[in-house]
């Protein structure tokens, strides 16, 4: 279905996950409950070692920090500005790599208000 929508970027990326699933349940059998336990001690209850999210400052523009993620197209990412945190885009393995484009959306919907908080900080703001 996918091959028909055109949309080949995200079916060579679901075929690989799901080449990389089926590997790891087969290392997982193979291994056997004592070497499965000494794994799952060795690298947590996920199995697997996770990288860590890319981090973009937006203190150098929207039009740069889109040039970032375009640039790096991750699964996920930790958006800072000037230092502060704004917001964390979790892994998610299914969807689409993040882009420039999602950004403007990003910022005025899912980390609107952290966004102001971190423009508007508690001293700078008056009070009557």
């Amino acid at each position: 279905m996918l091959g028909r929508l055109q949309a080949r970027q995200r079916w060579r990326r679901l075929l690989e996950d799901l080449l990389a699933y089926w590997y790891w349940c087969g290392v997982w059998e193979a291994a056997g409950p004592a070497t499965a336990s000494e794994l799952r001690g060795r690298f947590g209850s996920g199995g697997v070692d996770v990288e860590p999210l890319p981090r973009i400052d937006l203190q150098h523009g929207l039009a740069a920090a889109a040039v970032e993620l375009d640039r790096l197209a991750p699964r996920g990412v930790v958006l800072h500005l000037a230092g502060e945190h704004v917001g964390t885009v979790p892994e998610q393995p299914w969807a689409e790599p993040l882009a420039g484009r999602h950004l403007r959306r990003l910022l005025v919907t899912t980390f609107a208000n952290r966004l102001s908080q971190v423009l508007t900080p508690a001293n700078d703001v008056e009070h009557p």
